[in-house]
């Protein structure tokens, strides 16, 4: 191409790029003519147009447009997609700060991303100035390398026949004509070289600031698998302690925050556009989600985009849904970082791809051990080659990591092992545990709904998933929520009540059970609020406590109409055999909280795992240790109802390991407990039908 137009002027080619940059010695090696003031590139054709650039297709020439000789390699040229009526501030605006940040950033950028094999980033950068609506403007042009051997997203899903149609039109506008890939270890591949890819370009200290589809293309490494490479980095900046302002056009990807110029965006903006491209591929339309919902809402919704598009991914493999919605989290401080992602996504390779597989062999750890004491001394004998070492704080920090690590195991040789965490490594912890069961194991609990938290990785989250999981391998999981009336209200518990004896004309007795059992304890609450014994909740926190039930029996309805949906409560009453396989749900109500806090205190052993094929662990008790901030100071109020006020929070687990003789009747008794329970899985459709509104 001799020239392009470019509002409404036409450029002529070559482009001449004559900024001053400094370009490191690696660079000038590699790429010569980057040693020279004044660089050429000529343009062959325009090879694709996004919301913030057009691309063309170029190379490396000479200042009359002939190809460099021995320069065998094509480039990828990138101007801002402008247009004459566009909102003209905000183009300058951004014009503007590309021109002002633009040699700043690609400066940081380019050598952080320096060896990375996930990133095609650019490495040439100039300005030309046209007019503008009655100015004279900074255009920003990038330049960045071609990418012969990889092949865009869209191509690579089209060529491994995991869609049919092209992810754009040929006017270069999205369209709805795939419902998302069908094969969850596909999926979970690409998603997982993702993950890879953009983890490793952010333990460099780059954003990359612009995930979407275009963005992405794919090469086949030597094993068949596909190896990811993040091109454009235009909207790229360095990853700073405290986040950047940074604005974008919106668009489907778009992370929440950078709605406008005064957000402070840090790495977790990439976060959130990856956990939009992973719900991409899995339901096919372009992933628009408002930020009206959050938590449990906003995790129903994109629930509901998988069912009505896509539910046989879902059914088989519940974790995808937890991840996504972790990570497109409205708050950037409910998400994980990169490395938290690839790490969940590697722990489902193992059993959720075949949920009737056996648990696989447990790494040698002595060889772990070693293999970590080989890397500190090649890393110190690195640094030291280089006169340096490693700081001493951060020293530190590794010895204080080895000490937990070495706790741990010295406990193994004790008869408890405690394990202490923050809220979120406890649940991995569990998760474990979750992942190892299967046919002929048990695991019985009895909780209260109030430990579940309120956003999208509680009861509905990762938890719930690996319950499902363990559950289609064959395991029994027997699980029990113990609540009180005092927490429902009693004018409420009226309610539904009277829903449940309109049921009961038409269903067996357990909802009769479950009536009879309600109104019991209404009447107990009642004369210990009478005998001064209790006192009314405030109404905020009955109705936060009644919101937590609907969500516990709203988790297990969703279970009841995909995976689960035959493994629902095979008897009518909790079972002590390990042989009874699927999923038991009891609920246990009880007059006040004080009852309930005498259930938890005489049967601490809230979590009971029972393993048919290993004999020493026939018995391992685990018990949860939750804690509530403050709750003994209000001297106004029950101590009960400042528990509830202050939010308690699972602060650890203890692990009581059978080996030593754990005691078998408190096994028994906490057995004879959950018999008390009312078996409602079989008809827990209709069961929160009756819940009043």
């Amino acid at each position: 191409m001799k020239h392009i137009n470019f509002l409404g002027t036409s450029v002529e080619m070559p482009l001449h790029f004559n900024a001053m940059l400094k370009f490191s010695e690696k660079d000038k090696t590699n790429l010569p003519w980057l040693s020279r003031n004044s660089r050429y590139y000529g343009v062959e054709k325009e090879i694709g147009k996004g919301g913030r650039a057009i691309a063309y297709k170029g190379f490396v020439c000479d200042e009359l447009g002939e190809r460099l000789a021995g320069v065998k390699k094509n480039v990828v040229l990138k101007i801002p997609n402008l247009k004459l009526g566009d909102d003209s501030d905000k183009n300058k605006e951004y014009l503007s700060r590309q021109s002002r940040e633009g040699g700043r950033e690609w400066k940081l950028t380019r050598e952080r991303l320096d060896g990375c094999k996930y990133a095609n980033p650019i490495f040439d950068f100039t300005k030309i100035q046209m007019s503008y609506y009655d100015d004279i403007v900074d255009i920003p042009i990038t330049v960045q390398f071609f990418l012969d051997d990889a092949k865009s997203l869209d191509n690579y899903l089209l060529d491994t026949k995991q869609r049919a149609e092209p992810y754009k039109s040929r006017q270069g506008d999205p369209v709805d004509n795939w419902n998302g890939m069908s094969d969850p270890a596909k999926w979970l591949e690409l998603a997982i070289g993702l993950a890879t890819g953009l983890a490793d370009i952010h333990q460099r200290r780059v954003v990359h600031a612009d995930i979407w589809p275009p963005n992405i293309f794919i090469k086949v490494d030597n094993e068949g698998k596909p190896f990811p490479i993040f091109i454009d980095f235009g909207e790229a900046f360095s990853i700073e302690p405290t986040g950047i302002p940074r604005s974008q056009r919106d668009h489907a990807y778009r992370a929440p925050e950078r709605k406008d110029a005064q957000s402070i965006v840090t790495q977790m903006a990439d976060v959130y556009s990856f956990g939009k491209l992973m719900l991409h591929l899995c339901i096919g339309e372009e992933p628009i989600l408002s930020s009206d919902d959050s938590g449990h809402l906003r995790r129903e919704k994109i629930r509901n985009k998988f069912i009505e598009r896509n539910p046989n991914l879902l059914e088989s493999n519940p974790f995808i849904l937890d991840i996504i919605c972790k990570c497109v989290s409205l708050d950037p401080i409910d998400r994980p970082n990169m490395n938290e992602v690839l790490k969940a996504l590697k722990s489902y390779v193992r059993l959720n791809l075949d949920l009737t597989a056996t648990p696989e062999k447990i790494p040698d750890i002595n060889n772990r051990l070693l293999s970590i004491a080989k890397t500190w001394r090649g890393i110190t004998r690195e640094l030291a080659d280089r006169e340096m070492s490693v700081i001493p704080f951060l020293e530190e920090l590794v010895e204080h990591r080895i000490h937990d690590i070495e706790d741990l195991v010295k406990g193994l040789a004790n008869d408890v092992v405690n394990l202490s965490d923050t809220r979120e490594k406890l649940i991995v912890d569990l998760l474990i545990l979750f992942q190892r069961l299967g046919y002929g194991d048990r695991f019985i609990s009895l909780t209260h709904p109030r430990m579940w938290q309120g956003s999208a990785l509680g009861l509905d989250g990762r938890y719930f998933s690996a319950t499902q999981s363990a559950t289609v391998r064959g395991a029994s999981i027997q699980r029990v929520f113990l609540f009180s009336i005092q927490e429902l209200g009693h004018e409420w518990t009226s309610k539904w009540i009277d829903n449940l004896r309109k049921l009961e004309k038409n269903e067996k007795h357990l909802v009769r059970r479950l009536a009879n059992i309600l109104e019991v304890e209404k009447n107990k609450y009642l004369a210990a609020i009478q005998q001064a014994d209790a006192q009314k909740l405030p109404e905020n926190l009955q109705k936060e406590s009644r919101e937590r039930l609907a969500l516990v029996i709203k988790s297990y309805v969703m279970a009841n109409q995909t995976m689960c949906r035959d493994k629902f409560d095979k008897a009518d009453h909790f079972s002590s055999s390990a042989e009874c396989e699927g999923l038991f749900l009891g609920i246990l109500p009880v007059s006040t909280l004080k009852v309930v806090n005498e259930y938890k205190s005489s049967h601490p052993a809230s979590i009971f795992y029972y393993s048919k094929a290993a004999e020493q662990d026939k018995y391992l008790l685990m018990m949860t240790v939750c804690l509530a901030r403050n709750s003994f100071i209000s001297t106004e109020v029950s101590t009960d109802i400042a528990y509830l006020s202050s939010k308690p929070e699972l602060r650890g687990i203890m692990v009581f390991k059978s080996v030593f003789g754990v005691p078998e009747d408190r096994i028994k008794k906490l057995e004879q407990v959950l018999k008390n329970s009312v078996s409602v899985g079989k008809w827990i459709n209709k069961l929160y039908g009756t819940l009043p509104k």
